[in-house]
């Protein structure tokens, strides 16, 4: 009985195509509808330690039953309506979606295998399209019925037979329920377990903050808490009104968006740039520059990293900034673009008794770098744990659905996994052969060339078990799908021509 759990924008596929093979599928998600990255609203998550904390239970800290209870095991607590949407808000942190986020790679290819968009659609689309196409698919292949939503996975283990035999993974799951309306509520929490064959994780790479460990910051978290911020808390930059100089650290994707967005209520606005990483290839160099070139030259600002945060003088005054060229710049608040931590809670204590056993068993390198996995999905101790969607600087839609293909083959038997000392090997040499940082950063010609050797080994394994034929061959990427990927700087800069335009019409009717 395989299993996927946690939220993400892609977790359609594994259940989709597991279930497609015969398998009987769980889905555990804890928010409150499928959707992802995209699933837009006003609520905030709670605030990140600053700078950020580095471990695998980064996004969470997993709540257990009290050790005696029977599962199932419920218990209800009435509390504040306050104090129960914040409950609510622990358990399941909205998604990082902002108000004018629309995807940076072309829409035809944010795109499910058998469930296309229009190929003469807009490339760009606003955030409730995206949520629109993923429920869409979700209701189409019938995915509800699987999932449990408001169900956060707390705990996965092995599960042992009386001979000591791994038998299979007890996931043990906490369901949150608020009850009533008004001043008062009910919070029904209810956790239980399963024992699984096999256990997907899919929650995505987008819930456990990156804030660099930066001098001064600690002090600037406990004096001005409030002018800290990070990339999964803003929803519009209207939250900047008024103030003379904002700093943006990151010059991402996310970070340009947010970054030219403040630009329209803020006096001034900073933005960091670092040198190219060893290890970029071109592709990122081009992508990365496209990006730097769209904060507005008219009160927008390129200034190297941050090296220090000056201790707080003046209390209600603006604070001080040195950067890597020892300038100084006084700001108003400070915005961090920094991206995200892996972090999967619920294989914390799993992970640790595995490196018990051998040191090399390690998950967890840094919050930048999982290691030991085959293809980057498949744990090499026990290949019936697969993390679908470690791989970034790829189109997700796409490319995770061959991961999820190569998942279904191999724990259908239509496919073989080599030996674990082969697999190993490989994955030391590969990274030997990488930097950590970039370990898992992709881009379109290496992204190109693996969904090619996925689609290869996946069919060569089906013709050498005796099941060419019999299931569906799997093609890579068509020409046309490479044709729009090969135009996607040109289309990021159509895209912000018509942002621009878009801003100054509503601009001008805010004037009116």
């Amino acid at each position: 009985m395989p299993h996927a759990t946690n939220t993400s924008d892609y977790w359609e596929l594994p259940p989709r195509h597991l279930r497609e093979a015969g398998k009987e599928v769980q889905v555990y998600e804890r928010a409150a509808a499928c959707g992802g990255a995209w699933l837009f609203t006003n609520d905030r998550p709670h605030r990140p330690a600053y700078p950020a904390t580095v471990a695998q239970d980064a996004d969470f800290q997993p709540d257990l039953p009290p050790p005696s209870a029977s599962l199932p095991y419920t218990i209800e607590t009435t509390l504040s309506s306050i104090d129960a949407d914040a409950a609510r808000l622990e358990h399941a942190p909205p998604a990082p979606a902002y108000k004018t986020l629309k995807n940076n790679i072309p829409s035809p290819i944010m795109v499910f295998q058998d469930f296309p968009k229009p190929k003469d659609g807009p490339w760009y689309l606003w955030h409730h399209q995206h949520l629109a196409y993923l429920q869409e698919y979700a209701k189409s292949f019938d995915l509800n019925s699987l999932v449990s939503y408001n169900t956060r996975v707390e705990k996965v283990e092995e599960e042992f037979g009386p001979d000591g035999v791994a038998i299979g993974w007890n996931v043990l799951t906490k369901k949150m329920e608020l009850i009533g309306e008004g001043e008062s509520r009910v919070v029904r929490c209810t956790w239980s377990s399963k024992v699984f064959d096999a256990v997907v994780s899919a929650n995505g790479h987008h819930t456990a903050e990156s804030v660099p460990n930066i001098p001064g910051l600690d002090e600037w978290q406990r004096v001005w808490p409030e002018r800290l911020s990070h990339a999964r808390s803003f929803r519009t930059g209207e939250d900047w009104a008024g103030q003379d100089t904002v700093l943006v650290v990151g010059s991402g994707p996310s970070g340009s968006d947010m970054a030219r967005e403040i630009c329209r209520y803020a006096q001034r606005v900073l933005m960091t740039t670092r040198p190219f990483l060893e290890g970029d290839s071109e592709d990122a160099k081009i992508v990365k520059t496209v990006m730097r070139e769209r904060l507005p030259k008219a009160n927008g600002l390129h200034v190297p990293a941050v090296v220090r945060f000056l201790p707080p003088t003046d209390l209600n005054g603006p604070g001080t900034i040195e950067m890597l060229d020892g300038k100084t710049y006084k700001v108003d608040s400070v915005l961090f673009t920094t991206g995200y931590h892996y972090s999967n809670p619920y294989l914390v204590d799993y992970e640790q008794r595995m490196i018990k056993q051998d040191p090399a068993n390690k998950m967890m390198l840094d919050g930048h770098t999982v290691l030991n996995l085959h293809e980057q999905v498949f744990y090499i101790s026990n290949p019936t744990l697969a993390l679908v969607g470690v791989p970034v600087n790829v189109s997700t839609f796409s490319f995770y659905e061959y991961l999820s293909l190569m998942v279904t083959r191999v724990w259908s038997g239509q496919a073989q996994l080599p030996s674990i000392p082969c697999m190993r090997a490989e994955f030391e040499a590969k990274f030997a052969a990488s930097k950590p940082r970039t370990f898992h950063v992709y881009g379109k010609p290496v992204e190109v060339a693996l969904v090619q050797e996925m689609s290869d080994w996946i069919n060569s394994e089906a013709a050498r078990l005796g099941f060419e034929g019999k299931v569906r061959r799997i093609e890579p990427y068509s020409p046309e799908y490479l044709a729009i990927k090969a135009r996607t700087v040109e289309g990021l800069k159509g895209r912000d021509r018509e942002e621009e335009e878009r801003m100054a019409a509503q601009a001008a009717t805010e004037a009116k």
